[in-house]
């Protein structure tokens, strides 16, 4: 019934109203509204209840009579699947409610952005793991594929029964999911670091969005209530750790929210694929601090081992036997492991060996804001501030965006506030291009996801063309005028994707383009280029990325001291195209070639040097207290950069930065 519904809406808004001292309600109507008396006959009012009838306006028409299920706002169904996307729809229902959504594992991804996918996660491997690249999401599990948010179009109805401050509340959205694909279709698009909003519902761990809200004066009330219980031998599980749980933030029924077991099953059941036997992940649950309080920590562990075997999981034992610094995933996949695990909240001896708490201990886990993060040229986390730090420096960061909208709420429950900057195709780039260890956005689609890739561009090696580089189409157009236009089943169009342009000869030679730094399968007869050879003392933070470039040498040959290589994250491909430009380059010979474009055996230098910078360490242990700085100096550049995130979408390409060095 609606009557039953409105008070626990109002209440979770009064309560955001009033941390941001901000009126979201009136008892005033607004001039479109004609407001009746609500139908409270025959029921049993709270306090609380009738404090909130002023706030509410029912229809003239609906007054006369109590409500009942034909009252309802009207069915609406929902649309999950994002636009552009191929996948297999089906419908997740709540009564006579649905939500459109893709079928777990079902969304097409294209055969370059596959491939694109395979080779970077091969690449990235080879890094200490706090110098890795792992594309994430920001609660990943919260997924409309799943339920959640499946009702906000139907909750969305109930704004009409509430006397809002300001007009245009009454049509604001409600978006309460964080992602609209599985967490196996987010897997398929390269995420390798999932985030698993972890807590005690009804009895068992759950996927839920809630926790964290300590309203103070009602623990002190909750915990009272609690000590009783206790006196009475009575053992309840509530305070405010579960607003949001029951009832759930993502209008899904609480005891609707998927069990944990069932979400890792199906990663599980992803990393049993054939396919996937080589790849690594981490399961980052962002859990809360009561389940150690309430004793449940050895569910969580329960859970992990009763679907993941033992062996698959680094663990603190495994951590201390490699000794000084961190392993790279290859090393931990060669030795059998191929998960890490980290808590949200560290359970001390509860949970060892298998959790890994985030923070100075894991690489420094660190998670700054995005309006602290610069992208290229700068690279920094910090905003303005003097202090600020290398983006790629050692420290494992972890950066999120946020989309959800409570109405005139945005995902911080601020009043009228924004969720900009957010990640998406025009801000994943540039933080890419800085080696940023664990992008995180919210509603990943293919479109996002490419937008992650730094290696191929779209289409390439398989389907190569060039209407995106001008200067490498010159370079190709020449190759095939002097080799007669001659075809095979690799030839490259010299126009547009898809076009009809001049058919060059086989593209079986992979190059690095300078004016965006990605990489594309050209003849190889193409004219004199540079090859990408890198300093073999270079250390993984080199400035430069330790890439010499001489067009003077044959392809494949490089300087003394040097080596022909790939880069191995997107910092020093950055790099590498930057070198190019500043050589007055177009290209750079790769050491990947066709029909196979494989990058088995690559990079060349497996481990190369660590920073050994010891007030970078020190950095490691003040972290924490770097926390506070990080904040302000977020708060005061946010207007600086929103500033720079508008002017770098209106530029013609990704990467115009590297221009400017």
């Amino acid at each position: 019934m609606i009557w039953r519904a409105l008070p626990l809406l109002l209440a979770c808004l009064a309560q955001a109203s009033g941390q941001a001292e901000q009126p979201l309600f009136s008892t005033s109507p607004l001039p479109q509204q004609r407001c009746g008396s609500p139908p409270t006959a025959g029921l049993e009012l709270t306090d609380a209840e009738r404090e909130l009838l002023p706030h509410l306006c029912w229809p003239e028409d609906d007054s006369s009579a109590a409500a009942t299920a034909n009252d309802l706002p009207p069915q609406r169904i929902r649309s999950g699947v994002p636009a552009g996307v191929n996948c297999t729809v089906e419908q997740w229902c709540e009564g006579d409610t649905c939500a459109d959504v893709c079928a777990r594992g079902s969304v097409q991804v294209d055969r370059w952005l596959s491939h694109a996918i395979a080779q970077q996660s091969r690449l990235v491997q080879t890094l200490p793991l706090c110098y890795a690249n792992l594309l994430g999401t920001h609660n990943s599990a919260i997924t409309l594929a799943d339920g959640y948010g499946a009702l906000d179009e139907y909750f969305r109805g109930f704004f009409e029964y509430i006397k809002w401050a300001v007009s245009d509340f009454r049509d604001a959205p409600l978006h309460t999911n964080n992602q609209l694909l599985s967490l196996t279709d987010q897997l398929n698009l390269g995420v390798r670091s999932l985030e698993i909003d972890t807590h005690w519902v009804g009895g068992i761990l759950r996927i839920a969005h809630c926790g964290g809200l300590h309203v103070p004066q009602l623990n002190k009330l909750i915990d009272a209530i609690n000590f009783v219980a206790k006196l009475l031998h009575r053992r309840i599980r509530w305070d405010t750790e579960t607003l949001g749980c029951v009832p759930s933030l993502s209008s899904i029924p609480a005891y609707d929210q998927r069990l944990l077991t069932d979400a890792l099953q199906e990663v599980k059941a992803w990393m049993d694929r054939p396919e996937n036997a080589l790849e690594f992940v981490i399961l980052y649950f962002d859990d809360q601090p009561n389940l150690q309080a309430w004793g449940v920590v050895g569910n969580l562990l329960a859970d992990i081992t009763g679907v993941f075997p033992r062996e698959w999981v680094f663990s603190a034992e495994d951590r201390e036997a490699f000794g000084a610094g961190w392993p790279s995933q290859q090393q931990m996949l060669t030795s059998g492991k191929r998960l890490l695990l980290v808590s949200g909240t560290d359970y001390g001896a509860d949970m060892q060996p298998l959790i890994f708490s985030r923070g100075a201990t894991l690489c420094g886990w660190n998670e700054p804001p995005l309006r602290a993060v610069n992208g290229v040229p700068d690279c920094h986390v910090g905003g303005d501030d003097p202090k600020a730090r290398p983006l790629f420096d050692g420290l494992l960061t972890r950066v999120i965006s946020c989309e959800l909208e409570y109405g005139p709420l945005n995902c911080d429950f601020v009043w009228r506030g924004t969720n900009q900057p957010v990640f998406d195709e025009f801000t994943l780039p540039p933080v890419m291009g800085c080696g940023l260890n664990m992008p995180s956005p919210d509603l990943l689609t293919p479109v996002r996801a490419a937008a992650a890739i730094w290696t191929w561009a779209p289409g390439h090696p398989f389907d190569p063309s060039y209407g995106d580089d001008a200067q490498l189409g010159k370079l190709v157009q020449a190759a095939s005028s002097n080799h007669g236009g001659e075809q095979s089943s690799n030839s490259s169009s010299v126009g547009g994707v898809g076009g009809s342009g001049v058919q060059a000869p086989a593209a079986n030679c992979g190059v690095i383009s300078a004016a965006d730094s990605r990489w594309r399968a050209v003849p190889c007869s193409l004219p004199a280029l540079p090859s990408a050879c890198r300093d073999r003392n270079a250390s993984l933070d080199a400035p430069d990325g330790g890439w010499v470039v001489d067009a003077s040498l044959p392809r494949g040959d490089c300087p003394p001291g040097t080596q022909y290589d790939l880069p191995r994250h997107p910092r020093e491909n950055y790099l590498l195209a930057a070198a190019l430009q500043r050589g007055g380059h177009d290209a750079a010979w790769l050491p990947v070639h066709g029909p196979e474009w494989s990058t088995d055996g690559w990079p060349a230098e497996r481990q190369q040097r660590q920073p050994t910078d010891k007030r970078r360490v020190l950095r490691h242990v003040g972290l924490p207290a770097a926390a506070g700085l990080l904040a302000v100096a977020a708060l005061v550049s946010g207007v600086v950069l929103s500033r720079r995130l508008w002017l770098r979408r209106q530029r013609g390409g990704l990467y115009q930065a590297l221009a400017s060095e």
